[in-house]
């Protein structure tokens, strides 16, 4: 049992959920992904959360008090929940899974830290002789069994724009739901995520609205042998977030290195040079991509197993490699270059 403190209200309320009109997932989703237009929403607003009750909850709402315990480690997650912000499409969406293992290509290996950076690099497992089907590559290449969704009962989030309770959804018991309006929350609401007992018993676990991330810059451009400093627009002063950075610029490769980075939520922050040569130097392949994610991030732990909530806002950020060019066809090269499509680089 992981369940902190609730009171027993709560469970009351999972009962009676349909009848105070709590949204739940046993609709199909909404085709179009539109979560601003999904169907029968009769929310019209996020309420007030400096002090507004929510419906149905009983938990502390104020989000200087909101205990937050980070990430899962890698080795150790076996899922988890997100509200997702993209900012991008401009939609607000759930979804998440509970599995019975840890899947071993999810684990990267860190191949460098520097500061709040890290350079991540896919595993490429090979099992000699290959897995049979329902079974995966382990880390110490053996076959096993291979980690499957598992049914977390059912989940429910308070503080959003609207009561939300979920039920795993066949193949893979997932969680999944698109009808939230956007933005599907407010800045510093305090969101609780609860669940039935299911796989990992019952779960508590809590987030914080972010306000939209900004990137200040519309391209990054990394340069080897220099840092790359990048800018947003900061959130307002107590904020509980952190921005999470992300750049690939190896989308070829065998097994490419991903560029992470967490930084404290202030409006800034610099990228050092050693992980952009690192990144630069493992290979320049395909389209660069980058992603910015200002986001809260609690876990809770069973054993050796954990999983983790993730409350997000999130848009793209281009990329570019300083010497390099993408390309798609000998159109996107310049005079004298042709395009290697086997790498995507103009030569």
């Amino acid at each position: 049992m992981m369940l902190r403190s609730i009171s027993w209200v709560w469970f009351a309320t999972i009962a009676l959920s349909v009848s105070f009109g709590c949204e739940q997932n046993s609709r199909p989703p909404d085709p179009t992904g539109d979560a601003q237009n999904g169907g029968d929403d009769d929310s019209d607003g996020l309420g007030d959360p400096g002090g507004g009750d929510i419906p149905g909850a009983d938990y502390d709402q104020n989000p200087a008090h909101t205990v937050l315990n980070g990430p899962c480690a890698a080795e150790q997650r076996v899922g988890g929940f997100k509200v997702e912000m993209n900012e991008d499409v401009g939609y607000t969406a759930i979804d998440g899974v509970v599995r019975n293992g840890v899947v071993p290509g999810m684990v990267p290996a860190l191949a460098l830290q520097e500061g709040d950076c890290r350079l991540l690099m896919r595993r490429r497992l090979v099992c000699n002789p290959s897995c049979n089907p329902g079974d995966t590559c382990s880390l110490e290449e053996n076959c096993v069994p291979a980690p499957v969704g598992q049914n977390q009962g059912m989940v429910t989030l308070y503080g959003l724009a609207k009561l939300v309770s979920l039920s795993p959804l066949p193949p893979g018991n997932t969680y999944f739901y698109t009808r939230l309006p956007h933005p599907g929350f407010l800045s510093d609401a305090v969101i609780l995520l609860t669940s039935t007992s299911g796989y990992l018993g019952a779960l508590e676990l809590y987030g914080v609205g972010v306000s939209a991330v900004v990137p200040s810059e519309p391209t990054w451009v990394v340069t080897e042998g220099q840092p790359l400093t990048v800018h947003w627009t900061p959130p307002a002063d107590g904020a509980r977030s952190r921005v999470f950075l992300e750049i690939n610029v190896d989308q070829h490769g065998v097994t490419p290195l991903t560029l992470t980075c967490d930084f404290s939520d202030n409006g800034s922050a610099v990228v050092p040079s050693a992980v952009i040569d690192g990144l630069i130097a493992a290979g320049v392949t395909g389209f660069p991509v980058g992603r910015v994610t200002r986001r809260t991030m609690d876990s809770t732990t069973s054993g050796d197993q954990c999983v983790d909530f993730m409350v997000s806002s999130v848009r793209q950020v281009a990329v570019e490699v300083t010497g390099h060019i993408p390309c798609a066809s000998e159109d996107d090269c310049p005079p004298l270059q042709t395009c290697n499509l086997l790498i995507q680089q103009c030569e």
